[in-house]
């Protein structure tokens, strides 16, 4: 009679043993299938990664001039905004001068109407900055792809330290954005801030400043 309890016994454990085992077989499975989703998925992201280079690699041909292009998407934004408003865009204009507190301070690009115009473009020389910027209006250009804060004041700082680095007659603040934003373009208006938002016509002061 011993035998046969010691023998139910171990039965009992095997039965429990053969359960637990049936159970890891199965989270067993549902790890294989979680692996193999996630290999998809990190596909998917490698093939949707390689198609938004491939779209922004066809935009950049598309839209490609023979004027230095500054990179990323701002630098697109800002190339929108020369093939409409012309004239002449420094890039990185650096302003002010390098304090302990912060390091260089450079405006996104500094639009300038020579006396004579011509098509778009982009140009990196100080030399020449300095000789067309000398008793112009030039334009103090910051560029974010939504409007806020923090971009209006740095258009608003621009503007003064243009006019005061630079022997411009006068320095407008200028905001380029991929999106606006009701109030603060409102803001804007009072600033004195000129505003231009992708997909709309350029302002008006911009326009006649084409001429």
């Amino acid at each position: 009679m011993f035998s046969d309890y010691r023998v139910a016994r171990l039965t009992r454990k095997l039965d429990t043993l053969n359960k637990a085992v049936a159970v890891l077989r199965k989270k067993q499975r549902c790890m294989e299938e979680v692996k193999k989703e996630m290999a998809r998925i990190q596909e998917r992201i490698v093939d949707l990664k390689r198609q938004g280079r491939v779209k922004k690699a066809e935009w950049e041909k598309q839209h490609r001039r023979k004027w230095e292009s500054p990179p990323g998407d701002e630098g697109l934004l800002l190339k929108t905004f020369l093939q409409k408003a012309q004239g002449v865009i420094f890039l990185e204009v650096t302003v002010g001068k390098r304090s302990s507190a912060a390091g260089i301070r450079r405006i996104d690009g500094v639009r300038i109407q020579p006396s004579q115009p011509g098509k778009g473009r982009f140009s990196k020389s100080r030399a020449e900055f300095e000789s067309l910027a000398k008793g112009a209006t030039a334009e103090a250009i910051e560029v974010k792809k939504s409007l806020n804060r923090s971009v209006i004041g740095q258009a608003v700082v621009a503007k003064h330290l243009l006019e005061i680095e630079y022997d411009v007659r006068a320095a407008v603040p200028v905001v380029v954005c991929e999106h606006g934003d009701q109030l603060l373009e409102q803001v804007c208006a009072r600033l004195g801030v000129t505003v231009w938002i992708l997909g709309r016509p350029l302002p008006t002061m911009l326009m006649a400043r084409r001429q």
